[in-house]
């Protein structure tokens, strides 16, 4: 009878399986490297193999993407796990005389049970004699809109080097963290072109045109790691291309042609190569920018399918396909545009769809109880917006009621039952800034200030021509804003990006990291100059 008991206890020692130990506090701490082969800091390596023991067993995720080698190695490492405590990286590009290694693994390193990232994990070599200690700091910012930007790729070149971004693989290179903030260390001494770069094929080089650049037009020295953090700005940009072309193309739903493209238009037009089954005519809106076009055309059966030619100041460009796969919606729509008060007699709507008929005995304009007269006109220049204008003013309360029918769109389209609120924003429910703006001498005039509201959309603009203006902005909806100024060095009234082959930046951006709050029947007055502010209610 001890043989089967014996059985028993063989069995269950084979199904045994190792698991942590249960209750207790959460792990919350990440991964310690304990030990690494060769020690790091070892100078006069030659090392092909580094080996990294950690406390704990772990987990290698996203291993190639987080790994980062500086100066950069072709071909790269390679990283794997190696048993339950030990990463090895393997490199397999031959090591540079008389230099220093910096091997970041950023987040690759996790415990198994909890997921704890081990970060900052960096490993240091030198082939030379000692471990090069400088450094070079700063943060990277989208030169439009002042965000900082992460993950973006932040290289050194050496001084004399003329390709650098284009063709040449940095001397050193890091990443911006989430906050921009980046920090090349471990440089030796010397002067370096300092440049920035979102790669979109990892390669290290400036070589499509969906990539974004920024440069600093001095060479920068480092500094030892007890100076002063030196806070140099990268202005990241995307230079404009170098021919035009069609970025992006789509139907809405509403069936217009929508067309980006890569620079600015003149004057545009659509032209049916299936001239014997059908000449279309193609209504063409434009955006502020003339980067955007939508095309409505005439008949959106007989087009869907059939191949275009767009034309762009006077030359064919591009041959497309207008095909439309979403389905239209039904009615008509119609809105209110919420722009400034700058004529009291006059209301604009904006429709889905352009129009071509309007039957004013189908709407009814209300103030209080009694019906008051408008003339609905719409815009020759733009299809879809309807001008409402008030021969006694635009009141607080004014209603709209459009019945079925009341306006018809070039697809033979009306609106259903509308009820649309026309009336003159309260100013009770408004509030007001006052504006007292300075610019310094180190800024070009004329200078373009902005007021943004909360979702970064331009609610009011003016133009500086002096180093000094007063400007007033009411009827403003509560929230929140924060101004920007735009150095606008061509005087064309717009923000323009930056050029590598001329070392032309971007305009220069300045964005008021500190909000105004604006309330409803309050004035605020701002005192604004570039990196001076003061509020005064």
């Amino acid at each position: 009878m001890r043989r089967p008991w014996l059985y028993l206890c063989v069995l269950g020692v084979a199904c045994a399986q190792v698991r942590d130990p249960t209750g207790g506090p959460k792990d919350t701490d990440p991964p310690q490297l304990v030990s690494t082969s060769p020690p790091n800091g070892t100078v006069r390596s030659e090392a092909r193999r580094i080996i990294l023991r950690f406390n704990e067993r772990i987990q290698l995720l996203n291993a190639r993407k987080n790994l980062l080698v500086s100066p950069p190695m072709d071909p790269a490492p390679d990283i794997r796990q190696s048993g339950a405590y030990n990463v090895i990286i393997d490199l397999n590009a031959p090591l540079l005389p008389d230099r220093t290694y910096v091997i970041n693994l950023g987040d690759a390193v996790s415990d198994l049970t909890e997921g704890n990232s081990a970060r900052d994990l960096i490993y240091v070599l030198s082939t030379g004699p000692v471990i090069d200690s400088l450094r070079i700091t700063g943060q990277v910012v989208d030169a439009f809109t002042g965000l900082p930007v992460a993950s973006a790729i932040v290289a050194l070149y050496e001084a004399g080097d003329t390709t650098d971004l284009t063709s040449a693989r940095p001397a050193y290179f890091t990443r911006s963290d989430e906050a921009g903030t980046f920090d090349l260390r471990y440089l030796r001494d010397g002067a370096y072109k300092l440049r920035a770069l979102r790669d979109q094929n990892a390669n290290y080089r400036y070589d499509l045109p969906n990539e974004h650049i920024a440069f600093l037009e001095e060479p920068v020295r480092p500094l030892a790691p007890s100076a002063a953090p030196m806070d140099l700005e990268l202005y990241l940009f995307q230079e404009e291309s170098a021919s035009q072309r069609v970025i992006d193309r789509t139907v809405t739903p509403d069936r217009a042609f929508q067309l980006v493209l890569a620079q600015r238009v003149g004057s545009a037009g659509l032209r049916n190569l299936d001239a014997v089954r059908l000449r279309p005519h193609w209504d063409l809106e434009a955006s502020e920018g003339r980067d955007t076009l939508w095309f409505w055309p005439s008949d959106t059966v007989r087009t869907n399918g059939l191949p275009v030619v767009l034309t762009v100041d006077g030359k064919d460009l591009d041959t497309l396909t207008y095909r439309s796969l979403a389905k239209t919606p039904f009615y008509t729509a119609l809105h209110v545009l919420r722009e400034p008060l700058t004529d009291p007699h006059r209301v604009l709507l904006e429709a889905s769809r352009p129009l071509v008929a309007i039957d004013t005995a189908r709407i009814v304009l209300m103030h209080d109880s009694t019906q008051v007269r408008g003339r609905w006109t719409i815009d020759e220049r733009n299809a879809r917006h309807v001008s409402v204008e008030l021969t006694s003013g635009r009141p607080l309360d004014l209603k709209a009621v459009l019945l079925p029918k009341a306006v018809t769109d070039i697809y033979g389209g009306h609106n259903d039952s509308l009820r649309l609120d026309l009336g003159r924003p309260d100013p009770r429910t408004m509030g007001v800034v006052e504006l007292d703006l300075t610019v310094d001498s180190t800024w070009h005039l004329p200078v373009v200030v902005q007021l943004l509201d909360g979702q970064g959309r331009v609610a009011r603009e003016t133009r500086m021509n002096e180093r000094r203006a007063d400007q007033r902005w009411a009827e403003l909806p509560a929230g929140k804003y924060r101004l920007k100024a735009i150095e606008d060095r061509n005087a064309n009234g717009r923000w323009d990006t930056g050029e590598l082959l001329g070392w032309r930046p971007p305009e220069r951006v300045l964005i008021d990291p500190e909000e105004i709050g604006v309330r409803a029947d309050w004035e605020i007055r701002v005192d604004w100059s570039a990196g001076d502010r003061t509020t005064k209610k």
